[in-house]
């Protein structure tokens, strides 16, 4: 194979697989300019939009702009360079933005011109009035899933100045529906969010497909027929004594009978969630010592580390405090952690540190649960956990991927008794299943029993979480089936296109859609259903516009 400039690529290390271009023809034939990649994790979303990029970039020669999270910058230059021969342009500072953006104005600039530029701008007070993009990739859309936002309604306005739009993301329900709506009112600009919300809920309560199909792709390992690791899932339950459990409960309670019952809802389920965290956590966020005497939590957290025999363990806890907490008293090897105070710049650093260690424990809160790829540890800790499956999920995904050469991994859980997350986890655990076989599956990650012990939660933050965990569940139930005709037409795929070179190639041509597909009935059946599920979406937005 040879790169653009005609020399000899020895040893490109893209692996072709059919599924992979399944994007790229929906986004050209359903009349959107439009697709979200929901592969699951680990299957290669991001090759999957490389695809398009080279296509577009070759049919339409304009600029095009990747989005993503700061530490998948780097990432997101390497997989361009090393497997498309694609060299990135990265903004990562408001100073290198006016650069770039003038660059897009500039006739005699190379036009097919690529910008990766860190999502944490969004946030800054800047224009991004880019002039016209060929394509825009929202890598991780679901950050931005927050309609009241800076950063939603900042990607809101960057998509209206791209003619097609990508979204990534393999969990883009995390809370409700209202996420997807979200998602796609980026990918959608030019229709209105009621609109949209409107035209997705009617037609999710009857036929989830004529959203799906045209414009999602859902494929994952499992059903793929990739191989991947058997998950070996082990639970440490903790309880805390009663009199640790009873102080928190009632400080709790004083702080928000303090601030006349105005505490809000976030705080009270994070003081919780802190509490069964470890006692330094709740003990820093309420300035108070919540000291316990044996914090047998972290005694068997010391116990697994000095027996396992995996080199390399990815440990994930959800606050600051608890994370140097374990660092300070795992002694048995070399402790690595990625915490927000961590500057972007060093992170990649300590991450390569950590792989090039003999033994050693990775320590990261959720600044760590998207993009990375870790598949050379076998070990996932979920020191602290949480109810809702795409979070877990995400950080089982660091590993449990494409590359990963283990026939096994191991997900190792603490489930701290009757914390909020666990209560939340035994009543939702049946609906929980509902997940399987839906557009929105998630692996095994959590087995748990029906909790006892002192409880770490008042019934006014259970209630609370509840509900937002009924709500995820009632919107994943909804989508109980997986776009089938997607795994159908796979068979049909031309795999020679599956090749930057040809696929970049096509681009000059301006193929079409079907020209990526035999010509046979099934593949033609397959894009009249994608034609007809389109226009009823297009029907609905219609009538409520």
């Amino acid at each position: 194979m040879t790169n653009r400039s005609g020399k000899k690529l020895n040893s490109n290390p893209l692996q072709p697989a059919e599924y992979q271009l399944i994007p790229l023809v929906k986004l050209l034939h359903n009349g959107f300019n439009s697709v979200l990649i929901s592969d699951g994790v680990g299957v290669g979303k991001t090759i999957s939009a490389c695809y398009i990029l080279s296509f577009l970039q070759s049919a339409l020669s304009r600029p095009s702009l990747i989005l993503c999270p700061p530490l998948l910058v780097d990432k997101w230059l390497l997989e361009l360079k090393e497997k498309f021969d694609i060299k990135g342009i990265p903004i990562r500072t408001i100073e290198e933005l006016p650069t770039a953006i003038g660059e897009t104005y500039v006739k005699n600039v190379k036009r097919s011109q690529t910008y990766v530029m860190t999502n944490s701008l969004l946030s800054q007070n800047v224009s991004f009035d880019f002039n016209d993009l060929g394509l825009i990739i929202f890598d991780e859309i679901h950050n931005y899933r927050n309609q009241e936002t800076v950063s939603h309604r900042a990607a809101l306005r960057l998509s209206e100045k791209a003619s097609n739009r990508i979204g990534l993301s393999a969990t883009p329900i995390n809370n409700s529906i209202e996420d997807f709506v979200s998602e796609l009112n980026i990918l959608l600009p030019n229709i209105e969010r009621e609109v949209l919300n409107l035209s997705i809920n009617e037609s999710w309560g009857k036929d989830p497909g004529i959203v799906t199909l045209p414009l999602v792709t859902r494929f994952t390992k499992e059903r793929l027929g990739i191989h991947f690791a058997r998950r070996i899932i082990k639970q440490y339950e903790v309880a805390y004594p009663s009199n640790y459990t009873e102080k928190v409960t009632a400080y709790i309670q004083a702080v928000r009978e303090k601030n006349c019952g105005k505490a809000s809802f976030f705080e009270d389920v994070t003081y919780f969630r802190m509490a069964a965290s470890s006692p330094i956590a709740i003990s820093k966020a309420l300035e108070n010592n919540f000291y316990l005497e044996t914090d047998m939590k972290m005694q068997i957290l010391k116990e697994f580390i000095c027996d396992t025999a995996s080199n390399h363990v990815l440990l994930f806890c959800e606050f600051e405090e608890t994370a140097y907490y374990i660092d300070k008293n795992i002694v048995d090897r070399e402790c690595y952690v990625i915490t927000g105070s961590i500057p972007i710049f060093e992170r990649q650093a300590i991450i390569e540190a950590f792989k090039q260690s003999d033994k050693a424990l990775l320590v990261m809160t959720p600044v760590g649960t998207e993009g990375l790829d870790l598949q050379f540890c076998d070990t996932v800790v979920n020191y602290d956990l949480h109810w809702n499956p795409m979070k877990i999920e995400q950080r089982i995904g660091r590993i449990d991927r494409i590359g990963q050469k283990k026939n096994e991994i191991f997900i190792i859980n603490f489930i701290v008794e009757n914390s909020i997350d666990s209560r939340v986890i035994s009543v939702l655990q049946n609906k929980l299943k509902l997940i399987k076989e839906s557009i929105f599956e998630t692996g095994e990650i959590i087995r748990i029993e029906s909790p006892h012990g002192g409880i770490l939660v008042d019934p006014i933050s259970l209630e609370k979480e509840m509900s937002i965990g009924q709500n995820l569940i009632s919107a994943i139930s909804l989508s109980n089936t997986i776009p089938e005709r997607d795994y159908e037409v796979l068979k049909y795929v031309k795999m020679e296109y599956c090749s930057p070179m040809a696929i970049s190639d096509a681009g000059k041509r301006n193929l079409r859609s079907e020209a990526f597909l035999e010509n046979r009935e099934q593949s033609q059946d397959w894009f009249t259903q994608n034609d007809d599920k389109a226009d009823k979406l297009r029907d609905l937005i219609s009538f409520y516009k």
